[in-house]
């Protein structure tokens, strides 16, 4: 009989209690960045990978979290506490493929992190706390190899009531505490709900009727991407919505009574490239803030069902290139407010829409409907509070207004491949993929420690691999990085692989001759993809811009955040654009945001497209706070759609001259032009469509989102060279 000392049996019980009560910690809801940082160096101290970690990734699978992976255990705690952790570290929670059992809802928390020091008084949100840098990002592997898999365990304690569904992922922010009101922190502020993301996972529901798979009411920078939900036997795939810079791209949902339940959404939410398959109620449950724009949706069995009724910049549709294939005669669109739909296939009708107070569009039963155009406002009332009228959404074509807008045809079935296609996101980069140059490695070993030049390192890099990885780090480049024609540029997250200018370097020294920080080939079939960057321009410093795009519509740009550096009190005024499309700039751009409003001259804009032909789109695109004569200006242009904004400022936000062929689809947010500007500013162009432009107007006079409500009566909506539309004269559809 082998002999075990009491002493050593003693220290092993110890030991496994110890690294349990290590692992397992409570979630405390206000730190400082000091006790954050103090937390996030234990947590790399133990990781049983330090090089994985370094590269920005915390493998559940590896010590000391060991989660199960074969669906046999329940591992609720472990991934609870693993997201908790990687948030701490500013990396991704790394779910490799695999089943993982789970019995409660995970959450996806922004935490409450205070400055140690700060010396600016009241400020932002985005300044205020340092709150913004903490998100939870929840990653699967996106290689194409397997899928990881979150298993709800049948009748699960909690999810069994549909009246108040429970989600296995929860991803909220704590209420701030640096600015008033001071509300308690185990409260949700969906406003700041900044960054988070969940990335390429698959949930099964089981039978569990109350859940629902994930429940994210995100604002910037906050994604939901390439998930999938199988809700036969539970409540519903997706619970509310990201919006306010956010954005939900690739969902797949089978079964729920609801595909999407929205009883709550951030401004102008997206659903871009969604199935919703086989839903018992409703696809959608329509509940939101701002216009929800759908675009590439395929829809299977019911119909949408559009219940707000309530302010009237609230509740509104666009629906492109989608097909509503009903599995009964029933209503395709149900909705309170105002809708626009293009291009767009629906069979087996009864009644194709139903608006409050319109007409509709009568359907066919038993036949596909071409819904080429339409569009159709509803009655509204504006609040005392903002002026107190009456209204009817207008339709204005070709400098006319008119009452509807139906173009419908009876078809054949069509064949819908292609209307899918070109909206379809691609899977995401990663550095474990084959041949990538992960440019901290032999042989370019770039430092990331923002002092070092590392432009050599990068460019070497660029120069020899078409995959380029840049760890979580900020590399300070002496010289704008320039992409070839099928560079794939990439980071760990938008925050945390950073690239900045050398302040002292001779190219980012002349004002007259201002210079990016990337500079892509200039080819029209060229297809170049930026992917998850942050792009820092150093706020003293206006001879530095983000990027100067010149590849054609093959190329991609996605989750890619421009900003500058803190306010300070001596920074030159910028007026440069932070992005310059130009030459054979196009290309599919996602969850594009904006921020900061500092510092910034007349010329300012945060993008300027200027002289392309070459097709380019937006998948939710958010200009915020600029400072110059408008937030973005198209020249000279041609081929541009921009599906969904939310925008706040005071200034024109949209500006376009001597172009066409221009449609933008969705705006909600406090976007308020001073007296005699016009929102959106048309001048010598054709073509130009918006849908759905909806500003949030609230108490006229009164300091709200950090500016002025000022009189809609004293800027207008729409200026198109001589034709004026107020600002309290909202419209569906504009088409001149």
């Amino acid at each position: 009989m082998r002999f075990y000392h009491p002493i050593l049996i003693a220290l092993a019980l110890f030991y496994l209690v110890y690294n349990s009560y290590a692992l397992f910690r409570e979630e405390i809801p206000i730190r400082s960045v000091s006790e954050v940082t103090e937390r996030a160096a234990e947590i790399r101290g133990s990781y049983s990978a330090p090089e994985l970690i370094d590269l920005g990734y915390l493998d559940v699978t590896l010590p000391p979290y060991s989660a199960d992976n074969t669906g046999k255990e329940d591992v609720t705690r472990i991934l609870q506490q693993a997201m908790f952790d990687a948030r701490d570290s500013q990396v991704v929670c790394y779910l490799p493929a695999g089943d993982y059992l789970v019995s409660d809802t995970l959450e996806g928390i922004v935490g409450v992190v205070q400055w140690d020091e700060w010396h600016y008084g009241d400020a932002n949100p985005f300044e205020a706390e340092a709150s913004f840098e903490y998100p939870t990002l929840l990653m699967g592997d996106t290689r194409g190899v397997g899928r990881a898999r979150l298993i709800l365990a049948d009748h699960a304690d909690g999810f069994d009531d549909e009246d108040n569904p429970k989600p296995v992922l929860y991803f909220w922010a704590r209420a701030m505490q640096s600015l008033p009101p001071k509300e308690d922190p185990n409260n949700s502020q969906s406003n700041i709900n900044f960054n988070q993301k969940i990335i390429s996972l698959d949930i099964v529901l089981g039978d569990n009727p109350g859940a629902a798979g994930v429940r994210h009411r995100g604002a910037e920078g906050s994604t939901v991407e390439d998930v999938s939900v199988d809700a036969t036997h539970a409540f519903a795939g997706f619970y509310n919505a990201p919006g306010s810079g956010g954005s939900m791209h690739g969902l797949k949902v089978k079964g729920g009574k609801y595909g999407v339940f929205l009883d709550g959404t951030q401004p102008s939410p997206l659903l871009n490239d969604i199935e919703l398959i086989d839903q018992r109620e409703a696809s959608i449950y329509g509940h939101h803030r701002g216009p929800l724009t759908l675009v590439g949706a395929l829809i299977r069995g019911k119909g949408i069902l559009g219940t707000t009724d309530s302010i009237f910049f609230e509740g509104m549709y666009n629906i492109i290139d989608s097909v509503i294939e009903l599995d009964e005669p029933h209503t395709a669109l149900v909705s309170h407010r105002a809708a626009v739909i293009r291009n767009t296939y629906i069979f087996n009708a009864k009644t194709v829409l139903k608006l409050k107070g319109e007409p509709g569009i009568e359907g066919a039963p038993g036949k596909w409907l071409h819904i080429e155009n339409f569009a159709s406002g509803t009655e509204f009332e504006y609040t005392e509070d903002a002026g107190g009228h009456e209204w009817q959404d207008t339709v204005w074509r070709e400098k006319e207004e008119i009452g509807l807008i139906h173009e419908v045809n009876i078809v054949d079935r069509p064949g819908i491949g292609d209307l899918f296609e070109s909206h379809k996101i691609p899977a995401y980069l990663s550095c474990k993929s084959p041949g990538v140059a992960i440019v901290t490695t032999s042989p370019y070993y770039a430092k990331g420690d923002g002092k070092a030049d590392d432009y050599p390192a990068i460019q070497k890099a660029i120069d020899t691999s078409d995959l380029v990885f840049l760890p979580p780090g900020t590399y300070k480049i002496s010289e704008p990085l320039r992409l070839r024609p099928d560079t794939q540029l990439f980071g760990i997250s938008q925050l945390h692989s950073i690239i900045t200018a050398d302040n002292e370097a001779s190219a980012y020294s002349d004002p007259n001759d201002p210079q990016p920080l990337i500079i892509s080939a200039d080819g029209k079939n060229y297809a170049p993809r930026l992917e998850m960057l942050r792009l820092r321009i150093p706020v003293k410093n206006p001879c530095v811009y983000a990027v100067k795009w010149q590849s054609g519509e093959n190329s991609i740009v996605r989750n890619v955040y421009a900003d500058r550096d803190f306010f300070h009190p001596f920074a030159a005024a910028m007026s440069i654009p932070m992005y310059l499309v130009t030459g054979n700039g196009g290309g599919r751009w996602y969850n594009h945001l904006f921020l900061g409003g500092w510092a910034q001259g007349p010329n300012f804009r945060n993008m300027l497209i200027k002289g392309t032909r070459n097709p380019l789109r937006f998948y939710h695109l958010q200009p915020q706070f600029a400072r110059g004569n408008a937030m973005i200006e198209i020249q000279d242009s041609e081929n541009i759609e921009i599906y969904s904004m939310k925008s706040e400022g005071d200034i024109t936000l949209i500006k376009i001259s001597d172009s066409r062929n221009i449609a933008t689809y969705g705006l909600s947010g406090l976007i308020l032009p001073m007296p005699g500007m016009a929102l959106l500013d048309i001048q010598n162009s054709e073509n130009i469509l918006f849908a759905n432009m909806s500003p949030m107007v609230f108490i006229i006079g009164h300091y709200v989102g950090h500016l002025v409500q000022y009189d809609p009566t004293r800027w207008h909506m729409l200026r198109d060279d001589d034709l004026k539309i107020p600002g309290n004269e909202q419209f569906t559809w504009y088409q001149n």
